[in-house]
């Protein structure tokens, strides 16, 4: 089977089991992650901070293979996965120099909220739902 098309499942459940290996192993950056978390959430209870975290290195460690997997992409898997929206923010950005945001999950929802009175024009990439 080619890493391109390797199923969404698949990079899940690595990622999800690549991601508990990092929680458990990378002290350090563990640490870092409960300390931002106490940060955001004060109020929460050291179980959910720790589920959290955990999320946290599961949700960066599928990020990472996704990316892997659209870097063994044809053109063709490109326009067959990825839909585009603004895309003539898109063109625009892209002709004046500026780079593109690739976005999925809940990252992909919130950003236009974010951003929307920051930047005249926003440029989203977001992997397409499965239908």
């Amino acid at each position: 089977m080619r890493v391109a098309h390797i199923s969404q499942q698949s990079i899940r459940r690595a990622g999800s089991l690549l991601g508990l290996i990092f929680y458990a192993l990378d002290f350090e950056h563990r640490r870092i992650v409960r300390r931002n978390l106490r940060f955001a959430y004060p109020h929460a209870t050291p179980t959910h901070l720790r589920q959290t975290a955990r999320g946290v290195f599961q949700s960066v460690a599928v990020t990472i293979l996704e990316m892997l997997r659209m870097l063994c992409w044809s053109p063709r898997d490109l326009q067959q996965q990825v839909r585009v929206e603004g895309e003539e923010h898109l063109r625009r950005a892209l002709n004046a120099g500026a780079r593109a945001y690739v976005a999925k999950g809940d990252t992909a929802r919130n950003l236009p909220r974010i951003l929307r009175d920051v930047l005249d024009g926003w440029v989203l990439i977001s992997p397409r739902a499965a239908e």
